[in-house]
């Protein structure tokens, strides 16, 4: 009798998790559904309630977190209260940092080269235009982005 009202239970259970799901799915409530995942999952919430002091204490009261918490972000948005400033005129560069760029137009293999890189079903540039349209005419815009 027992392990019959234990399947019961179990189908019970399921059932009701199952319409609860699909509930929240019609009216488009995508967190519920999610937090009903990982409730039947068994993953524990990451949600953590405790409040620590500066010196490593819990505190209890929930005024008291609410200034812990106003004391945290005072710290973290007033850090450097005095503004910084670095002049580039004293600034010393290594020398290792001077990079040889070439400032000259790409050759017609560079472009080639460039154009066969792209990945597909990637839309590239302003107008959105599909990597397999630019692969399939390589020649004709290689040429075009010579000029």
């Amino acid at each position: 009798m027992t392990v019959k009202s234990a399947r019961d239970d179990r189908q019970k259970y399921w059932a009701e998790t199952a319409t609860y799901m699909e509930q929240a799915s019609n009216v488009g409530n995508i967190g519920k559904c999610y937090q009903i995942i990982r409730q039947v999952s068994g993953k524990l919430s990451t949600f953590c309630d405790s409040v620590r002091d500066v010196n490593g204490g819990f505190i209890a009261d929930n005024s008291a977190k609410v200034d812990r918490w106003h004391e945290h972000f005072e710290y973290l948005l007033n850090f450097y209260e005095q503004p910084i400033t670095i002049s580039i005129f004293t600034a010393e560069f290594p020398a290792s940092l001077a990079y040889t760029v070439s400032c000259d137009l790409p050759s017609e293999d560079e472009v080639t080269d460039a154009i066969q890189r792209l990945r597909n079903n990637k839309a590239y540039g302003e107008v959105s235009i599909l990597a397999e349209i630019y692969k399939s005419c390589v020649d004709t815009l290689s040429l075009g982005f010579m000029r």
